[in-house]
């Protein structure tokens, strides 16, 4: 009876709205009605907010009694476990719906989340943890960059917190981060003290000139700092704080000379690390538009160029990349200076210290996630010169693969009656992304990825009897076989009897093969490498 009477009133809803919307708006009380109405005949808070949803779903002519019914539904959906997902199903709705309230449904995302989490078990709880912890993450920055700090702090915490007690391969970063926003906030509040106690004695130099440095210096934001400056400051702030608050681009090419050569004297002052991090690559901008500017070739220029270059030193001083990890037997970075021509050969130098120079058929050089990258198209592919092995080894590269390729091989060999295969890439039926090993071909191992034109990190992992496959650092797929083969790893292609094929079109860069089976922390600091713009080895 309960279910003809809950289809009912369905009906009764679809009709009430459709003929409301066609002749006047749907009145609030109406909607608050009709919502206790669906409630009333469902069994649980759950269910209710499955209904909900559904009724929701039907409207699409009325956006604004969607957003009712959707609010509804993350209430109910609240009061239930087994509610959590309907809720989730809410907000990502409201998202569309109603996007001017994306910061009312992040922080109602937060509260479900953290519910869930905290009425799990424990084998679930790195499963909902880890989505919880990059929603902390996302709304602590999206606090800080609105300059609420104590929110920014709180949450950073927590996500800290979180991530620790879920051992994730980034809670040294979350630490960092957290540690970040609560200096921030002093000296955001520091900021603002002085500010008023400035407004009470505005001839106090000494704390005008701190506030502007603090401004300047330590919070990055000559906008702020050029409120500040008056006549009675000295010469120096007078003329460059004003044109550090300008766009770069309004500036004159003597003015962004100035400022390059400013703000690498600023260094020196500069209280932390970070904070000489900033004015370098703040005096990198300036220095860098002048030369756009200044096109003769003459002393000046070539002055500055110098100056630039030893500004990009001081700042790997500051900012190394990190260590490479043991074993590794090759690296490729594709930098112009590691091209190595030999007649009609072209080399990449293999960066690793092992001197396994790979060769490259059909170079072309393009844009890479480090710098230079190498293009992949039919014909095109790198011969490690490695042979295979069945010992441990890690395979890392990152690829932008055209979207929707098919017959695809990122890094593979073969016999040629493919008895003994071994790659990995986007199969030809569909374009899933899989792996072949001994005498199995490919089989969507990796459930439906598909090649999307962007960059991905892949590591392929194998111990002598299994394949692991990481894309961006998660593992999507696993198979197990053997192989008997000692023909060389291609990459961009497969090794098929000492020949190319199943070319792989797109980019590639940052390419590494290692002895052993790299760690998931390991795995982890090679994708932030790559992000960061630093290579692997140099």
């Amino acid at each position: 009876m309960k279910i003809k009477m809950l289809h009912s009133w369905k009906i009764l809803f679809v009709l009430m709205v459709t003929f409301a919307t066609c002749v006047a708006p749907v009145r609030a009380d109406d909607v608050e009605a009709i919502i206790k109405d669906i409630v009333r005949n469902t069994r649980s808070h759950a269910v209710a907010a499955e209904e909900l949803l559904k009724a929701a779903g039907s409207l699409t002519d009325a956006p604004k009694t969607q957003v009712k019914l959707c609010e509804a539904a993350y209430e109910y959906g609240l009061k239930s476990p087994t509610g959590y997902a309907s809720a989730i199903k809410a907000l990502d709705s409201l998202d569309k719906l109603a996007p001017a309230g994306i910061d009312t449904w992040q922080k109602k995302r937060i509260v479900v989340y953290r519910l869930r989490y905290s009425r799990c078990g424990k084998r679930k709880k790195l499963q909902y943890g880890q989505p919880l912890v990059k929603l902390l993450l996302s709304e602590g920055q999206r606090s800080g960059q609105a300059h609420h700090w104590d929110d920014a702090v709180k949450l950073y915490n927590e996500a800290s917190s979180l991530a620790w007690a879920l051992r994730l391969d980034n809670r040294d970063e979350i630490r960092l981060r957290f540690r970040a926003a609560k200096s921030l906030k002093r000296l955001h509040e520091r900021a603002e003290l002085l500010e008023k106690e400035l407004a009470k004695t505005p001839d106090d130099i000494p704390k005008r000139t701190e506030l502007i440095h603090m401004y300047l210096i330590n919070l990055n934001m000559p906008q702020e700092a050029a409120k500040h400056v008056n006549d009675k400051c000295d010469e120096i702030l007078r003329t460059n704080v004003p044109l550090a608050a300008k766009s770069v681009s309004e500036l004159k090419e003597s003015e962004c000379l100035q400022l390059g050569r400013w703000y690498r004297a600023l260094v020196k002052e500069a209280p932390r690390k970070e904070n000489k991090i900033r004015m370098l690559k703040r005096a990198q901008i300036y220095l860098g538009q002048y030369l756009k500017l200044h096109v003769k070739k003459d002393a000046i220029r070539l002055k500055v160029s110098i100056g630039l270059t030893q500004v990009a030193e001081a700042l790997e001083k500051f900012n190394p990349s990190p260590k490479l990890p043991r074993g590794a037997i090759q690296v490729l970075t594709f930098d112009k200076a590691h091209w190595i021509t030999k007649g009609d050969t072209v080399y990449i130098k293999d960066v690793s210290g092992r001197k396994y120079n790979a060769i490259i058929s059909n170079p072309k050089a393009v844009k890479g996630i480090v710098g230079q990258g190498l293009e992949l198209a039919r014909g095109s592919f790198i011969n490690t010169r490695i042979k295979h092995s069945s010992t441990p080894r890690t395979f890392v590269l990152w690829a932008k693969v055209k979207e929707k390729s098919k017959n695809a091989v990122l890094l593979g060999l073969a016999d040629k009656n493919w008895a003994n295969r071994f790659y990995f890439g986007f199969d030809e039926n569909k374009g899933y992304l899989g792996l072949g090993l001994g005498g199995d071909q490919w089989k969507n191992e990796s459930k439906g990825i598909m090649a999307d034109g962007k960059w991905h990190h892949y590591a392929l992992l194998w111990n002598g009897k299994k394949m692991l496959l990481c894309v961006d650092g998660t593992l999507k797929a696993t198979k197990v076989g053997q192989v008997n083969s000692r023909h060389t790893y291609f990459i961009g292609a497969c090794n098929v009897g000492n020949k190319g094929t199943y070319f792989s079109r797109g980019s590639i860069d940052e390419v590494a093969i290692f002895n052993r089976l790299l760690s998931k922390r390991e795995l982890r600091t090679i994708i932030e490498t790559g992000k960061k713009g630093l290579p692997l080895a140099k």
